[in-house]
């Protein structure tokens, strides 16, 4: 599942039977010398300590509550594809989507999982960091919605999503409702859109959404991007960044680890007919492969946006 793993160390610290064999020694120990007694004692409490600031340290109990609302996630039944893809990631690491597969809904729906997830672990976590970010052709698509329900028909056809128009037109309206959600649940949540071009249909409401209704919650980058370097069209900034692709990409902090959950090679709807190998990894990783994964790419592109996390 992870690149760390510790939950196979903890359920061994953990067991039943553990504390069975401790109480039994211990109730040998009580008719034994005082001393031995107390040494037996303070040993126990020690190990006890040890163990619990082990299992904190490595996000043992985040990392049980994480896997617990996934699976609560794919199981309810209004999901709106049934296959349990983000379940699947977190445990395998990595599902790899053929270019063969014609318009996959996989990427939509582990998006729709993820918000789902992370609103139930914001209740737990107060101190959870929670960045995404997408590139793509035009700024994200849900804040191009203007949540009137008439007024946003105008994404409801197959020029503005090619495949199964109802139900991903039905998604983007979730998402947009979703990620407002999560903006007002988590006060460090932030939502970076990064785009090539700004000529595309409703931009005037997403540049809104970004200048007004939603500031320091989700933010704009116009972008180019050419022979492997981004540059940012508004500062002429330049970063060397040769892996960068297309897609949604969601990095989350808890205590000194960093979640990657990351759509590699995504589609916008005005052109999903056109066919890309795609992969939808899952990473738990420490503060040093962090900053060394894929390349890089990810922690060179927040430092790029100025991002703290």
């Amino acid at each position: 599942m992870n690149e760390i793993k510790f939950s196979h160390v903890a359920e061994f610290i953990g067991g039943v039977w553990i504390i069975k064999v401790v109480f039994t020694v211990f109730n040998i120990l009580l008719r034994i010398n005082g001393k031995i007694k107390i040494i037996f004692l303070f040993t126990v409490f020690t190990l006890i300590f040890m163990s619990v600031k082990f299992l904190n340290d490595n996000n043992y109990y985040f990392d049980k509550a994480f896997e617990k609302y996934i699976i609560e996630t794919s199981k309810q039944k209004n999901r709106l594809m049934q296959r349990p893809v983000l379940q699947e990631v977190y445990k395998d690491g990595i599902i790899n989507i053929e270019k063969s597969s014609p318009c996959p809904f996989e990427p939509t729906q582990i998006h729709l999982d993820v918000v789902a997830v992370l609103h139930k672990l914001r209740k737990e976590y107060s101190n959870l960091k929670i960045i995404t970010y997408n590139y793509a052709e035009y700024p994200t698509t849900p804040f191009r919605l203007t949540g009137d329900y008439l007024t946003d028909q105008i994404f409801n056809n197959e020029k503005q999503i090619q495949c199964d128009t109802t139900i991903r037109f039905k998604a983007l309206k979730i998402r947009r409702w979703q990620e407002i959600y999560l903006m007002q649940l988590n006060k460090s949540f932030q939502n970076h859109s990064i785009y090539r071009n700004i000529d595309c249909l409703n931009s005037n409401i997403f540049l809104t959404n970004v200048a007004k209704f939603y500031k320091n919650r989700l933010f704009g980058h116009h972008v180019s991007y050419s022979n492997g370097k981004l540059t940012n069209l508004l500062t002429n900034n330049s970063i060397d960044l040769p892996f960068f692709t297309e897609g949604k990409v969601w990095v989350l902090k808890y205590n000194n680890f960093y979640y990657i959950i990351n759509e590699n090679n995504g589609n916008q709807g005005h052109y999903q007919k056109l066919q890309k190998g795609k992969a939808l990894i899952f990473k738990k990783l420490h503060y040093k492969d962090f900053i060394n994964y894929d390349n890089g790419t990810i922690y060179k592109l927040l430092k790029f946006l100025n991002i703290d996390i």
